[in-house]
C-alpha cells in the first residue's frame, strides 16, 4: 500500500521535515503536494519526483496561490497563535497544478507548522504614542532585542516577530500606521519623533 510519512508531525515554519513515500516501486514518476487553507485564500506547492529522490522544503518555500482565487494574493500569516494545518498528499504520475485540482491522492497526511512555540509570551504595547505586541520568550532571559516592523504593508504583522521570539529574541512588532489610534496611510508626511519617542520603554 502507497503511504506517505512526515517527521516532526508539528515544527515551527522554518523547521525542516523530513517526507518519506512507501510502497511505490523504485523510479516511479509522483507528484507530491502541499495545500494550506487559511480563511479566505489557498496556498499550495506541488514538486515532480522520481521515487528516492524528494527535496521536502521546496513544499513550503514555493507555495503560491490555488487556482481560482483573485489574483495577486500573497500569503501573510493572520493569527500566529493557530498553527497551519498543511495536507501532503502523493499523485501517479507528473501532473500540472490544475490537473491536481481534480486527481485523487493515491496516499496522504497532514503536518502542522507554526511560526510561535508555546511558551511564547505576547504583551500587548499601547505606551503613549507607541502601539504594536512584544513576543517574548519562554524563560527569565535576558534576551537581546528586535524591533520588526513592515515598510509599505501597514497594520500589525506579527509572523516574524513571533519566530524571533521562538529563537530566542524579545521581539517588538511594531506598526506606525493603519492601526487602532494610528494615522490610516502612510502618504504624505511621517512623523519621525514616532520611532524616537521615550514611550518605548517598556
Amino acid at each position: 500500500m502507497a503511504t506517505v510519512y512526515a517527521a516532526p508531525a508539528a515544527t515551527l515554519i522554518d523547521e525542516k521535515v523530513q517526507i518519506k513515500l512507501s510502497g511505490f516501486d523504485p523510479g516511479s514518476k509522483v507528484t507530491v503536494r502541499s495545500f494550506l487553507p487559511e480563511p479566505g485564500l489557498h496556498f499550495e506547492a506541488h514538486g515532480h519526483f522520481v521515487v528516492d529522490d524528494v527535496e521536502p522544503m521546496g513544499l513550503f518555500w514555493s507555495m503560491t496561490q490555488s487556482p481560482g482565487q483573485k489574483l495577486g494574493l500573497r500569503f501573510v500569516k493572520k493569527d500566529v497563535t493557530i498553527p497551519m494545518q498543511i495536507t501532503l498528499s502523493v499523485h501517479k504520475g507528473h501532473l500540472d497544478i490544475s490537473a491536481l485540482q481534480s486527481d485523487a491522492p493515491i496516499a496522504k497526511t497532514q503536518i502542522q507548522k507554526t511560526y510561535m512555540r508555546p511558551g511564547v509570551e505576547i504583551i500587548k504595547v499601547r505606551s503613549g504614542k507607541v502601539r504594536g505586541k512584544v513576543f517574548k520568550p519562554k524563560g527569565p532571559g535576558p534576551f537581546k532585542g528586535v524591533i520588526d516592523m513592515f515598510g509599505g504593508t501597514g497594520g500589525l504583522l506579527e509572523f516574524r516577530a513571533a519566530l524571533l521570539a521562538s529563537r530566542g529574541f524579545a521581539a517588538y512588532a511594531l506598526p506606525f500606521y493603519q492601526y487602532e489610534d494610528l494615522p490610516s496611510s502612510a502618504e504624505g508626511k511621517i512623523e519621525l519623533e514616532y520611532f524616537e519617542s521615550d514611550d518605548f520603554k517598556l
